[in-house]
């Protein structure tokens, strides 16, 4: 299982354009679609079927790493939305993580407000230091323009109310 968790990384790292840094969150992901995948040792049949007996819905699935636009719900005048990048999902809910560029920094968010840009790779064919260089990545898209503009304050992305989810905002 080892080798075909590693084999699945380094396919979603290569095929996002992700730096090696984001290995943790391809894992997570390889799991997670390993356990929705039909597995020969079960005989064809879903691991996460057999596990709680539950038919598995695959509409939710997304391109590991293409662009995001989380919803946001802020004044009138404001973006309703801000660009991400799909990083995987988050344990025991059906939504999505996403890293997200703020004022501060980078940090992972939580939501099921998305919509996605599945042919849109951000992190394809830009520099070796793509943490750095996130910047360009969201200004490549045509007519983009800049998310977070001097002054603008960090609001708070749609968080899972649920207790038993992954609640959650990580820097």
């Amino acid at each position: 299982m080892n080798r075909t968790l590693l084999n699945k990384v380094r396919c979603l790292l290569i095929s996002s354009g992700l730096a090696k840094s984001f290995w943790g969150e391809a894992l997570l992901t390889a799991a997670y679609l390993i356990n929705r995948s039909p597995s020969v040792p079960l005989l064809g049949k879903v691991p996460e079927h057999v596990w709680s007996d539950k038919n598995v819905d695959l509409s939710s699935l997304r391109v590991f790493g293409c662009f995001a636009f989380v919803f946001q719900n802020n004044d009138k005048l404001e973006p309703r939305a801000k660009k991400c990048v799909f990083i995987g999902y988050p344990e025991g809910v059906k939504w999505y993580r996403l890293w997200l560029r703020n004022q501060t920094g980078f940090k992972v968010v939580i939501s099921k407000d998305v919509t996605f840009n599945e042919s849109e790779m951000p992190c394809l064919n830009n520099s070796s230091n793509k943490e750095l260089d996130f910047q360009s990545m969201f200004n490549k898209v045509e007519g983009s323009k800049e998310d977070n503009q001097q002054g603008e304050e960090d609001s708070e992305v749609n968080q899972p109310e649920s207790e038993n989810s992954d609640t959650r905002i990580e820097t």
